[in-house]
């Protein structure tokens, strides 16, 4: 089957209040890259074209910091919802024809693997929408996934408009869909408010689409790391820890040696050479290169974007 063409919709522009931070919440770092940054690295090998970062708070310093990216631009000036904040992405997405990824912008730990399954799974079935939910242990305040008898997506319920018995489902939405762009515009534009929040709900797109009788479903992915996203920063400092869990992991099926993973901390983009081997309390800098049969630390620091020779010891 031959894929359609895809484009993406990045969510960025929340101001992010309990984040406490100084940037715009997906301008915060995590492992030395910001939030939206991790999200569009992992949309990178899906070739989306164009990928559009919709900005609202703080818009000038995200569109400075992406400066350089291939990425197109589009401005919610008042955040009244997800769905309104897609609306305001139609424009740049004038004559394209085929999918639409929307990902939000402080998810870094979403990969393109999950992505690639999301989207292939949605292209396969031939769907007008299909969402990515996730299982989680403590599904708070994300939205419900509601299935039918049949086990196919029937709703998909905020926690504010929840009863008690929708609240204990712990499939939940991640904010990650993919839909073709000839059903999702149409859709957008019948959205209205009628909720607690007074929002205009980008979830209430798959209800309207399914009441036209069109095929949409939730695909569940096993990885519960797609559905953390990141507003405070206990959420950020568990982010940081999974992010360099999954750095740590790669490195040792790479063939380097790393003492005690516990103690390591690799941030974003590292490259290492295999026999190298890292001792405990390391820290290696985002963008820095390794190189082959070094012998690293221990409480060593390597600063970010360093080069490090084969054959190196430090200190």
């Amino acid at each position: 089957m031959q894929e359609r063409p895809l484009a993406a919709v990045v969510l960025a522009a929340g101001q992010g209040k309990r984040m406490k931070a100084d940037v715009p919440k997906v301008l915060v770092e995590a492992c030395g890259r910001a939030l939206v940054e991790h999200v569009l690295a992992a949309l990178g090998p899906l070739g989306a074209r164009p990928v559009v970062v919709v900005h609202g708070h703080g818009g000038d310093a995200v569109k400075t910091a992406l400066k350089g990216s291939e990425v197109a631009f589009a401005h919610q000036a008042e955040q009244r919802g997800t769905g309104h904040a897609v609306q305001c992405a139609l424009p740049a997405l004038a004559g394209f024809k085929g999918d639409v990824l929307v990902v939000c912008g402080d998810t870094p730990l979403l990969t393109s693997a999950v992505l690639l399954d999301l989207v292939r799974d949605h292209g396969r079935n031939r769907r007008a929408l299909t969402v990515l939910s996730a299982e989680v242990r403590e599904p708070g305040s994300l939205g419900r996934i509601l299935r039918g008898p049949d086990g196919r997506l029937r709703d998909i319920r905020e926690t504010a408009d929840a009863t008690p018995a929708e609240r204990a489902v712990k499939e939940i939405n991640t904010g990650v869909m993919v839909a073709g762009i000839d059903r999702l515009a149409p859709a957008l534009a019948r959205l209205t408010p009628e909720n607690a929040q007074g929002e205009y709900y980008l979830t209430d797109v798959p209800r309207l689409l399914l009441a036209d009788g069109l095929p949409v479903d939730a695909f569940r992915t096993l990885d519960e790391g797609a559905a953390l996203g990141v507003n405070n920063p206990l959420e950020l400092a568990e982010a940081v820890r999974i992010l360099r869990r999954r750095a740590v992991d790669r490195l040792l099926l790479e063939g380097v040696r790393i003492e005690d993973p516990d103690t390591a901390r690799i941030d974003a983009d590292v490259e290492i050479g295999p026999g190298t081997t890292l001792r405990p309390f390391t820290f290696v800098g985002a963008g820095a290169r390794i190189g082959k049969r070094c012998r690293i630390g221990p409480f060593a620091h390597v600063p970010r974007g360093a080069v490090v020779p084969d054959g190196t010891t430090f200190p």
